[in-house]
């Protein structure tokens, strides 16, 4: 079991789509966002156009590229808010994936499929995605690809499964055009976006032949997502599956989602029940407002004790660990130890992003108080990268280099009003 979020970090998001569509080529950036996290907000819009949308318009066609980045444009905004929101603090990444590849993101390729079949014209989409099932006599099971080649040759009168021998009769009898075909066909090769361009550049003759042919880019277009559709399924078994459930949905308007991940997040937690009290009651008594009874520090003491105990007891750690630092990262600055805060809440952010929801945004805004207010600039830069990547706070306008945009001075007029004094423990002593 992996130690990381159960919400794939935009990076990563990024980099499987570029793997899938075959544009991504080195780059140090999506690599770092991938494992690292969100540390330089600027940096995904870029990366979308220089990675997805401007391969796909110089090897595809521009019409298609606009189209596809509208749609990541889209997608990012649902996905960033949906983790905003949507709490999967009790799952792991390996627990939370299928939900999310089932609700979330097959809704939003399912929609893909449906605006560039509008757009541009395409294949039964119900074929492209049938799952193992024969409707070729030549190929037993129909891939994506080889449901693409099956709807050129239905558009262009050619006998089903046709097509390869024709790429054999333009190129003067070499076999090396029709094998690598078939080898797609069959499912047997996945082909690169390279070779894809290269076998259609001879389409044009082939169209000469039968020109009720699907055009040349349209055939591109719609190889590359059949190919993006194989490569994902190479790690997500029941894509097409679920891609089909919600071209049904479509149909009927959107699905509240909330229900099935409350129904897995309250299985998972089921380990955890014994510190989820302890951790509401530890919050409550930590709370950075109200005026604490003598006594209040040793009672929080005694259940941030209790919470570590218990929590050296259950195997889920990774997924409420957030809370322990968190708790100890308030009960420091209650306490005056303000260097000490500033560490738990470093940790506490680090393993609260792409996991819990709502108190993310509560989370790295005691953060980034605390960090301008002890002057930290390295930290609070990096908090509020964070926080522009997941848009908990306005964007400042392109251009601008975000420490002048909101300085630290702007922040730490707020440290007073969300760490008061009056809220401290009596039995604490400042820095």
């Amino acid at each position: 079991m992996t130690c990381d979020p159960p919400y794939p970090r935009l990076g990563e998001a990024l980099r499987f789509l570029s793997g899938a569509l075959d544009t991504k080529r080195r780059n140090r950036d999506i690599d770092r966002l991938a494992r690292e996290g969100d540390f330089d907000w600027e940096l995904i819009s870029g990366l979308i156009d220089e990675l997805i949308v401007e391969p796909l318009a110089r090897q595809i066609d521009p019409p298609f590229a606009n189209l596809v980045g509208q749609w990541l444009a889209f997608v990012k905004d649902e996905y960033v808010r949906s983790l905003r929101t949507i709490s999967l603090d009790a799952l792991s990444r390996e627990e939370a994936l299928p939900l999310l590849e089932r609700h979330l993101f097959s809704a939003w390729v399912a929609n893909l499929l449906v605006v560039t079949k509008d757009r541009f014209g395409g294949p039964d989409l119900r074929l492209l995605l049938a799952p193992n099932e024969t409707h070729s006599p030549l190929f037993p099971e129909v891939n994506p690809i080889d449901a693409v080649f099956l709807w050129i040759e239905h558009t262009a009168g050619i006998r089903g499964g046709a097509l390869t021998n024709l790429f054999y009769s333009i190129h003067d009898g070499d076999p090396g055009q029709r094998d690598q075909v078939e080898r797609w066909r069959k499912g047997k090769y996945l082909p690169d976006l390279g070779s894809v361009v290269i076998v259609l550049n001879s389409w044009e003759r082939l169209r000469i032949r039968h020109p009720n042919m699907p055009s040349h880019v349209n055939c591109l277009r719609w190889l590359l997502v059949a190919r993006a559709i194989c490569w994902a399924e190479r790690r997500s078994s029941d894509l097409r599956r679920n891609i089909t459930e919600h071209l049904d949905a479509l149909q009927t308007g959107p699905t509240d989602v909330g229900p099935y991940f409350d129904e897995a997040i309250a299985s998972a937690a089921r380990p955890a029940t014994e510190v989820i009290p302890i951790a509401l009651q530890a919050m409550h008594a930590l709370s950075l407002h109200g005026t604490k009874e003598v006594g209040a520090l040793a009672s929080a003491d005694a259940l941030l004790r209790e919470m570590g105990q218990v929590f050296d007891r259950i195997e889920m750690r990774y997924a409420i660990d957030y809370w322990w630092h968190w708790c100890n990262a308030r009960q420091s600055a209650l306490c005056g130890k303000l260097a000490e805060a500033m560490h738990h809440y470093e940790q506490a952010a680090d393993l609260a992003l792409y996991r819990c929801g709502p108190e993310q945004k509560t989370l790295l805004r005691e953060a980034i108080y605390l960090a301008a207010h002890l002057k930290k600039a390295s930290i609070y830069k990096q908090l509020m990268h964070r926080c522009l990547a997941l848009e908990m706070v306005p964007r400042p306008y392109s251009g601008l280099e975000t420490p002048s945009w909101i300085p630290m001075d702007y922040y730490s007029r707020f440290f007073e009003c969300e760490f008061p004094e009056s809220g401290r423990f009596r039995e604490g002593t400042d820095d």
